[in-house]
């Protein structure tokens, strides 16, 4: 069976192996729907999401006629509502809410991995988008068949199948599907593209990519071997770099390595540009990217800025300042009173004894960590810091995660 085959390629086996579950996000559009009623047929539970972004009046029905039809042929599924899009970019908005959904929800439900449907036209729009607007040879290797985000694994079988297979997959099998008013709106950069673009265009844009694959590919490689050589991670979520060993490597790969590490440090979407990361590196110290590279006794050491870092309500399983995770119930915290907060530690690191030269943690790096506060009072800090285990307060378990690794996101290819 070509599906089979598909996923045995994105390293999909295993889950028949282990009886694992599998995450499906649909959206109810031909696409997904086809791989939800594929994944069914290759076998083993699966789990099926689809989200009522709320952006057309008749999204929530929609989202229950697709539980509905799923339900009819043996997938369960469950309806997740998105909230708080705002009106300011609001696909790429609603896209990354989605995408965050669906992760959170295959996790809680146990699924290793979220089966997702971008098929063929999908990949071709993206490069096509990216080399437009000047990407590296990274950003066009265009979308992985298997990635890591977060806490699960992203797989996308259907990359080099044509959607008009997919319609015509449904149709043979007589199952109907949503058609969203806003795939055919020009007022959307995609759609114009996914108009626009002819044959010969699209056939170019494989070549292009399987020409960034090969180039990027070799630089990952080295960016792994001088980051393993190079840079010591540090549990407190900050760098220590040997200067000597990154300027070594030549300015191309030092940029290369510095601006995964801002994105790291710093918790961004992305990596600074490479013009803005040669220029840190030329100064040997600044901020960028929401992280500040300084020096100590022949050492660099990249911090988080505090600057700009959140004070939200503390929830289960909270993503504070998207790094660090948040382990409800690792230590009671608190009293009746006021709401807790999670916030910076801020200036009260400054009342705190420095640890021993050999364990040195940056007092930056300190007061980038999160901390439960209630009512303007400390309640409680991370357990495991360096710096704070005679704070005097409870510890609590936060656990670092920042979306992809460093290197080695893409699994497959």
């Amino acid at each position: 069976m070509e599906f089979a085959a598909l996923m045995t390629r994105c390293g999909a086996d295993f889950l028949k192996v282990l009886a694992l579950p599998v995450a499906v996000g649909v959206s109810g559009g031909a696409d997904s729907m086809a791989l939800a009623w594929l994944t069914r047929r290759w076998g083993g539970r699966v789990l099926a999401f689809t989200v009522d972004h709320g952006l057309r009046p008749e999204a929530t029905q929609e989202a229950r006629l697709t539980c509905e039809r799923l339900k009819s042929c043996g997938i369960a599924c469950r309806v997740l509502v998105l909230e708080g899009l705002g009106t300011r970019r609001l696909q790429e908005r609603a896209r990354q809410h989605r995408l965050a959904r669906l992760e959170e929800a295959a996790w809680q439900a146990g699924a290793p991995v979220l089966l997702l449907a971008h098929h063929r036209h999908d990949q071709e729009e993206t490069l096509w988008m990216r080399q437009q607007g000047g990407s590296d040879w990274p950003g066009l290797q265009g979308m992985a068949a298997s990635a890591l985000r977060g806490r699960v694994a992203v797989l996308r079988p259907l990359l080099g199948i044509s959607p008009y297979r997919l319609r015509a997959t449904l149709r043979q099998a007589g199952l109907p599907w949503c058609e969203d008013p806003s795939n055919h709106n020009r007022r959307f950069e995609r759609v114009r593209v996914r108009q626009d673009l002819g044959a010969s265009q699209r056939q170019d844009l494989h070549n292009l990519r399987a020409r960034a694959l090969s180039e990027a590919g070799a630089e990952e490689r080295a960016v792994a071997a001088l980051l393993a050589e190079a840079c010591r991670w540090e549990p407190e979520g900050w760098v220590s770099l040997a200067p000597g060993l990154l300027q070594a490597s030549g300015e191309a790969l030092a940029v290369s390595a510095l601006r995964r590490l801002v994105r790291l440090v710093g918790g961004k979407a992305y990596p600074p540009s490479r013009q803005a990361t040669a220029a840190l590196l030329q100064r040997g110290g600044g901020s960028l990217g929401g992280a500040v590279l300084g020096a100590r006794r022949g050492r660099w050491h990249l911090v988080r800025e505090e600057r700009g870092l959140p004070a939200v309500p503390l929830t289960d399983q909270l993503l504070w300042a998207g790094r660090w995770r948040y382990v409800a119930g690792s230590a009671p915290v608190g009293a009746a009173g006021p709401p807790l907060l999670c916030a910076p530690l801020g200036p009260h690191v400054s009342r705190l004894k420095s640890p021993a030269p050999e364990a040195f943690v940056p007092r930056a790096a300190l007061a980038a960590l999160p901390g439960i506060w209630q009512g303007g009072r400390l309640v409680a800090v991370p357990a495991g810091m360096r710096g704070l285990e005679e704070s005097g307060r409870p510890a609590v378990s936060f656990i670092w995660e920042s979306g992809v690794p460093v290197t080695g996101a893409r699994l497959l290819d």
